[in-house]
């Protein structure tokens, strides 16, 4: 049951307790009022009776006094006597007819108004003989003592006095009973206003009761799981089984605490995974710290390496143009060859720079390339034979194996040329005397893919991986050929990236190495028929 409901419940009780005490008091006072005006009444009419008894038995005597003696004050007193006896008679039936209205059987007042009816009636006749009397007196006055004397014997002290003492009495009935009904009326409503209060003043305990402990319970609970929450007890719960307000507010208090700590858990779930996060960007940072000490340390190895390179061709021209200053007379032979090693030098020293340039021009996404249709089947053929000029010295042969179907690409055929030669002369350098270069193109999903494959000392997982860094050069490869840069693959790869191709590296040391360049077709390819 609901809390709320409870209240009402109580609340509706006690105004129902109140409401019937009210109604119980009003009822008890109109009660008390009606028996007290009853009893007010039954005494006015009893001392009406005895006012009426009394003023008739004086007016009988003043009237047989009268007769007897005479008249000493011309009739006044009887006269008053009688105004006082009518007023009276009057009162008592105006409060008989009160009493009808108090008490709506009537039938007791009734009888009271035939009765009195009757004193009325027996008065007029004893008055009509006393005027009687008063005749006979005037003709006879034996006659008149003797009618008088019946008159007071049998009328007034039999038949009159019957009369008025039977209402006398009556009334005296009524008042005693009237009297004893107020006394039980109010020892009634006495009994009843103390059972009334008694029973409000129980049930008025026995609502706080059950409303205080309807509270104080569910409030111990609530206050013991708040405290546990704010201590970090995320695991408590309110063991509240009601169905009223409390209970919905203590399973809406599991149910945050279940919600703390849920986010609690994701926040600490959170704080793991950027402590983890923050540990991988460590290591990240620190491999690219690495990475910016190794190519720091490449581009001071690439400004000696570069510094020599250029060293050796400026000493070989100026040590040819200081032998053409010497040359005396027509010797022309000695001028033009010195001139013409000083040319060759000055090539190769500008083959260097442009390579330079290309793969600065690439990192900055500003490479300069003529597209035009290149016949990959037909250049691929010329640069494997242009490569067998430098396989002489190894004795290593050439083969090229070249897909039915391969079409034309769109790029820049020298960047290309220069790719393809880059990767075959480090095959040929790189591998085995005797050996074997392979050359190989093959359609793909995307496009082209050129392979070239050697027999010779392999690579390391270490070297693949920076193969391609500007400068780099690996172990075995500083060992057979010293005089190289460690600009041959950075160029070639930067020459693949910028055709929107690139190249992968699959070797194992001492297995040789295979470098595949995937060249995609776009545009459209256009197959050489």
């Amino acid at each position: 049951m609901q809390f709320s409901a409870k209240l009402a419940a109580a609340f509706g009780l006690l105004l129902t307790v109140a409401v019937a005490s009210l109604v119980l008091a009003y009822w008890t006072a109109r009660q008390a009022d009606q028996q007290l005006a009853r009893s007010e009444l039954g005494h006015r009419l009893y001392s009406a009776h005895l006012s009426v008894k009394s003023d008739a038995y004086h007016l009988f005597k003043e009237l047989s006094d009268a007769l007897l003696i005479g008249d000493r004050d011309g009739g006044k007193t009887e006269r008053r006597l009688e105004d006082s006896i009518r007023a009276n008679l009057n009162d008592i039936r105006r409060m008989t007819a009160e009493e009808v209205a108090l008490d709506h059987n009537g039938r007791d007042e009734l009888e009271k108004l035939g009765h009195l009816a009757l004193i009325e009636s027996k008065l007029q006749r004893i008055l009509q003989q006393y005027a009687s009397v008063a005749r006979q007196r005037q003709t006879s006055d034996t006659v008149a003592a003797d009618s008088l004397r019946q008159l007071l014997d049998d009328t007034v002290d039999q038949s009159f006095a019957g009369l008025i003492d039977s209402a006398v009495i009556q009334e005296q009935k009524e008042v005693a009973r009237a009297d004893a009904e107020a006394e039980a009326l109010l020892r009634n409503l006495s009994r009843t206003s103390l059972t009334a209060a008694i029973l409000a003043a129980l049930l008025a305990v026995a609502s706080v009761y059950v409303l205080q402990r309807g509270v104080r319970v569910p409030l111990r609970k609530l206050t013991i799981g708040a405290e546990a929450l704010a201590s970090g007890h995320l695991d408590h719960v309110i063991n509240l089984r009601s169905y009223d307000e409390f209970g919905h507010l203590a399973r809406a208090f599991n149910r945050m605490t279940e919600e703390v700590a849920a986010r609690q858990r994701a926040i600490d779930s959170s704080r793991q995974s950027l402590e983890v996060a923050v540990s991988e960007r460590t290591q990240e940072l620190q491999r690219a710290n690495l990475a910016l000490q190794r190519a720091d340390d490449d581009r001071r190895r690439f400004l000696a390496d570069v510094s020599h390179e250029l060293r050796t061709p400026l000493t070989i021209m100026r040590g040819e143009a200081e032998i053409a200053l010497r040359a005396r007379g027509q010797e022309v032979g000695p001028l033009r060859e010195a001139l013409k090693r000083i040319e060759e030098t000055a090539k190769h020293s500008g083959r260097l720079v442009d390579d330079l340039l290309f793969v600065a021009r690439h990192d900055a996404g500003e490479a300069r390339l003529r597209f035009e249709r290149v016949d990959l089947p037909a250049l691929v053929t010329k640069v494997c034979e242009e490569a067998e000029a430098l396989a002489i010295k190894s004795r290593t042969r050439i083969v090229a194996r070249i897909d039915a179907g391969a079409g034309v690409f769109r790029g820049d055929a020298t960047k290309l040329r220069q790719l393809l030669l880059v990767l075959i002369d480090n095959a040929i350098r790189y591998g085995r005397q005797d050996g074997e270069v392979r050359v190989t193109l093959a359609n793909a999903p995307v496009g082209f893919v050129i392979g070239i494959s050697d027999d010779g000392i392999g690579m390391t997982q270490d070297e693949q991986t920076r193969a391609f860094d500007r400068y780099f050069r690996g172990a075995g490869a500083a060992e057979r050929y010293i005089d190289g840069t460690g600009l041959g693959l950075p160029v070639a790869k930067a020459i693949a990236q910028a055709h929107g191709g690139d190249i992968s590296i699959v070797s194992r040391p001492g297995e040789g190495t295979t470098m595949n360049v995937l060249l995609p077709s776009r545009p459209k390819l256009e197959i050489v028929a």
